[in-house]
């Protein structure tokens, strides 16, 4: 029994789940990572060392938690958090954050950088919000429009500030 952990008969999905997306995310990190050049023109440190780390980390902890999922060991929350360990999963919450990451990943080239950050951030939002206001769209407009705000900010930082350049997609600059 490890800490934080509570030993059980069954096994718990959302913990197996959760390990099987930290397993799933170490190895996309790692590959993609291994796709970096590793040499640098700049540096000593190859520009694929820290996801190769970060990779690695989330495998090996992935692999750790699925472990201790199989075990039958269920996460516990720490004693000083307000939770019901025994309440239900909030799918709809897991949806709006998953589908807020999706948009991000697939349209970012198409709708840019500032559209689809202030759709995951809304997305996101939502997903944290508890149960009974999750349907409200007036919520959901003022989270785009912060997140709106934010991306915009961090599109400027980034491409005139740093130099780096992001898809602008469907925006006028």
């Amino acid at each position: 029994m490890g800490w934080g952990h509570m030993k059980s008969n069954q096994i718990s999905l959302p913990d197996v789940i959760f390990a099987i997306t930290g397993v799933l995310l170490g190895i996309f990190v790692l590959v993609q990572a291994g796709g970096m050049s590793s040499t640098s023109t700049f540096a000593r440190v190859p520009p694929n060392i820290f996801p190769l780390i970060v990779g690695a980390g989330l495998l090996l902890i992935g692999i750790w938690l699925l472990v201790n999922a199989l075990r039958g060991e269920k996460a516990e929350p720490a004693g000083e958090e307000d939770a019901d360990p025994n309440a239900p999963t909030n799918y709809l919450a897991i949806v709006f954050v998953a589908v807020g990451l999706l948009i991000q990943i697939l349209f970012i080239n198409l709708l840019g950088f500032v559209i689809t950050s202030s759709l995951m951030f809304a997305g996101t939002a939502q997903g944290f919000r508890p149960i009974e206001l999750q349907k409200r769209p007036r919520a959901f407009g003022m989270d785009f429009l912060i997140g709106l705000i934010v991306s915009l900010i961090a599109y400027v930082g980034f491409t005139r500030g740093l130099g780096i350049q992001l898809p602008a997609g469907i925006l006028p600059f």
